[in-house]
This record gives structure tokens, sequence and C-alpha cells, in this order.
């Protein structure tokens, strides 16, 4: 699936939030994950010949009352014109609640959200600022697509089914800081996107 390129190939777009797909829920497995590499899982990559990142972060304002959103894109394919997405991030109108110093946003206030693509063969998302209070009931949503991903999981030079079934186990993982434990997410998955609800600002990756 791919969206159309931005007028000057910008990496983010501020739109109305929407729904896609008919997405498959996945209930978090019951582990956690070292962090320090040893028990990590398996986190995915781009393909050989995916194209570049348009930009590896991007920042937006949220504004409490309004629903806001940013995506993070691949850029063109040579000769072509469209740009795949690799990330979206939809902050509801009410997702907001208060600032990382404890102080309320009031209804209007806004707050400059950035997302970073770490450096590394592993994609794995950075959110700041960290601390940043959101509405339980209101959470943001955070979705994944894997369009541009290597889905030979298994390295034997094929996408086969056991590749598929890879795909099937697979879930958003978040890491609360370097170091510290994956923990898996409630996870809604479709063919090529995989969504979670975000209850706070850390690390986040699709991963096995």
């Amino acid at each position: 699936m791919t969206f159309p390129r931005l007028a000057t190939i910008a990496s983010l777009a501020l739109l109305g939030c929407g729904t896609s797909g008919n997405p498959v829920e996945a209930g978090a497995p019951s582990l956690q994950r070292s962090g320090d590499g040893s028990d990590d899982p398996t986190f995915y990559t781009n393909s050989s010949d995916a194209p570049p990142f348009v930009a590896r972060t991007v920042s937006f304002w949220a504004v409490r009352g309004r629903n806001r959103e940013v995506r993070l894109f691949y850029r063109p394919r040579p000769g072509e014109t469209d740009s795949t997405e690799f990330v979206r991030f939809k902050v509801d109108a009410r997702s907001l609640v208060a600032r990382p110093d404890g102080s309320p946003i009031a209804e209007g206030d806004s707050l400059q959200i950035t997302l970073s693509v770490v450096d590394g063969p592993a994609l794995i998302v950075d959110f700041q600022p960290s601390g940043l209070q959101f509405n339980p009931r209101r959470r943001p949503e955070l979705e994944f697509r894997i369009d541009e991903c290597d889905l030979d999981l298994d390295g034997d030079g094929d996408v086969d089914d056991a590749d598929r079934a890879l795909v099937r186990s697979s879930q958003v993982f978040r890491q609360e800081a370097v170091g510290l434990p994956w923990e898996p997410q409630s996870t809604r998955q479709g063919a090529l996107d995989f969504k979670t609800k975000v209850d706070g600002f850390t690390r986040y990756a699709v991963a096995y």
C-alpha cells in the first residue's frame, strides 16, 4: 500500500484520524526480554532494496482538542511518484492530559512530539518527550507498516509459509529505556500493518 508523495516530499502529514483494514487482535504473551541483547526479540529490518527514509526524525505539534496525525515515509523508488509509509501516529483530541512535569494540558494547548528511527538495522522508533501523560481511555494509536521490510524472516532465501507464520506471531514491542526489557504490547495485526495503543513515550518496534 502506498501513499501520495507530498508536495515537497515531506516526511510527515498532519491529517484527520481514520482507520483501515480489518485487523485481528493479538494478545500480549507473558514474556519480557532483557534489553541487554542476550534475549531480545528479533526485530524487523528493511529489505536490501528498500529506499531510504525521507527523514529519520519527524516532529509535529499535538493540540488538546484536535485530532492530529504524523507519518514517516520512505522516499519514492526510482521512476515512481508514490512514497511508502513506515509509521503513522495518531493523537486523539482527548489524548493529551499532562506535560512531563505534571502540569495539565488545557484545551487548545500544544506540545511538540518527536519520532526518531534509531540508527542501526533494527527498525526501532524512539518517542519524545518522555513522561508525557495520556488519557488511558483515549490513548494515541501507533501503526507500523512492513511493506519495505525484509520478509525472509528465517533467512533461507525465500518468503514461504515459515516466514508468514513468523509474521503472524509478530507484535509491537516497547522498551522503557535502553537496557531495560523489551515488553510485547497488545497488537492488532492486518496484512502488512501492526497497531497498538500507546501508554507513554519510549522506544517501539515490530518484532517476534
